[in-house]
Formats: C-alpha cells, structure tokens, sequence
C-alpha cells in the first residue's frame, strides 16, 4: 500500500489506475481544500487528476466500490463551496483539469466538442478563431472550465438572447456514479429521440455524474455592438426602457443589466480608479448591449 492511514488501500486502487500525474497528495492538495474567497474549507486524502475518460471512469468505479465520497471541482470559481471537500478528509477531490482538449469544431455546422477540464475562455477562443462565437459569457470565464459552467447551468451575461449554458448544448459525454459512461455526443438539433438525458446531467452540480465533454453550440460573431449606461429614476422606469427595445427590435438586444444606485454607489466608493460616466449620480441604472 502507498501509506497506512485508513485510506490506503483505496490510494494504491487508484495509483494503479492513475500514476503519479494523476493523483495530489498532502501538502499539494491544500489549493483543492478552499474557495477562491478562502471561506469555506476542508481536507482529503487525494486529488485525482484522470487523463482522459477511461482513467475517469477507472477511479470511479474504485470509489464506488469502496463507498467513497467524490466532489468534482472545475476551476473552483463557486461562490457557495459546493466544490469544496468537507472537514472529515474523507472525501477524493475530483479534478478533470487534464481533460483539456478541443476534440472538434466544425464552422458549417457552427458546433464544437470540447472537453471538461478546458477554461471557458480558452473554448471561446476556439470559437473567435473559426470566425464565430461561443456566446456565454460570465466575470470568471478565464479561470472556470466547461465542465463547472454546464455542472452549474450558468447563465451569465447574454442570457436574454443566448439563453443559459443549457440552452448551448447539443450533446453531454459523462461518467455516471458507478463509473460507467454515457456516450451522447450528438450534433443533430433537430433531436427528437428519447430522453434528453444532457438536461439531467447540466444544473446537476456534479450530483449524477461527471460531465467530461460537450457539444456546444456557437453562432456567428457580431458585426457591430453598441453599449449604453443609461440613468433611470425607478426599476419600472428600467422596465419600461427595456420594454421599448423588444419593440423596436428584439433580436439586437445581447445584454440588459438592471443596477441599483446603492450598488453603483458602492463600487465607486470601494473599487479603486472606478468613475461614473455620466454627467450626475441616478437613483438606479441600465447597462444595455446591443448586436447585429
């Protein structure tokens, strides 16, 4: 066995599968044990860092057999430590950062499949180089990995024309709990075939399986985008502006954020070289994006 704690016999199961690359032990799990924002924290015996879907797969089933906790963790942006093991050291962090390829993208059929571990912001430059637009965009993108935004069903900024990160895939590859794994790797929009098992799997938080690849949809870049920050004196009044673009043309509208004046207020007191580009404060604002 590689130690003789009580997690032994599980470490050396899994080394067998994974090698030194893909295990953290000690001191090396310690940035896998808190949030970004140090708040919540906790202890496990091992990090495993699979290679690719078998050797996922493999430990899987190794901890399964064994009734042993797994927590997947992507690029450990959460903000409620739901990818934080707890304080008994008994749970195996799971992290697909190795899972980072780009396995296709096609431009005609304006799809790529990417895998887990790859940063969002990596994947939406894939897209950019093809000439399109992978459009989901959220403040962590260069850190959180594709697998942590679909596990959480993100919904980000261009929600109102893109829909949430649900809305974007067209197929889910995944490692189930007992370690057997769903291939659903289908581009087919038009898909009327039985159960849509990837809706099951994205929002579930890592709960019913690992998500280890998906078929995202891209759509084509934007030739022009118009960005306004407009003051208004009631969130009915934000209500009514935003009302008043759906009439004039609702498919131009890529973002529509409502912010309090408490809230502006708040980052121009405490964010340094932060200033209000207008000529005086309102009692609440609209930040509106516009695309064609």
């Amino acid at each position: 066995m590689l130690d003789d704690t009580p997690y032994g016999e599980l470490l050396t199961a899994l080394h067998a599968v994974l090698g030194d690359r893909g295990m953290l032990r000690g001191a090396d799990t310690g940035a896998y044990c808190h949030d970004w924002r140090d708040l919540y924290h906790g202890a496990t015996p091992v990090v495993i860092r699979p290679a690719d879907v078998a050797e996922l797969s493999a430990a899987v089933k190794i901890c399964a057999a064994r009734g042993v906790a797994m927590v997947p963790q992507g690029g450990n942006t959460s903000m409620v430590g739901g990818a934080v093991p707890d304080e008994s050291g008994g749970q195996v962090v799971v992290s697909l950062a190795r899972l980072n390829r780009l396995r296709d993208l096609d431009p005609v059929d304006m799809s790529m499949v990417v895998e887990a571990g790859v940063p969002w912001q990596t994947a939406q430059a894939h897209a950019a180089a093809a000439g399109l637009l992978l459009p989901l965009s959220i403040s962590s993108e260069g850190t959180a990995q594709v697998g942590g935004i679909l596990s959480t069903n993100a919904g980000g900024n261009n929600t109102l024309r893109y829909g949430n990160a649900r809305d974007l895939v067209l197929g889910i590859e995944a490692v189930m709990p007992d370690g057997e794994v769903l291939h659903a790797l289908r581009r087919l929009r038009k898909d009327n075939t039985g159960y849509a098992l990837r809706h099951l799997l994205i929002g579930a938080e890592g709960t019913l399986g690992f998500i280890t690849a998906a078929v995202l949809k891209l759509v084509p870049r934007p030739v022009e985008t118009a960005v306004a920050l407009c003051g208004v004196p009631s969130p009915e009044a934000a209500t009514e502006l935003f009302r008043m673009f759906q009439r004039h043309d609702a498919a131009t509208i890529q973002a529509f954020e409502f912010m309090s004046g408490t809230g502006m207020g708040f980052v121009l007191a405490h964010i340094p070289d932060t200033t209000l580009p207008l000529a005086s404060p309102a009692p609440h604002y609209a930040l509106i994006e516009l695309a064609t």
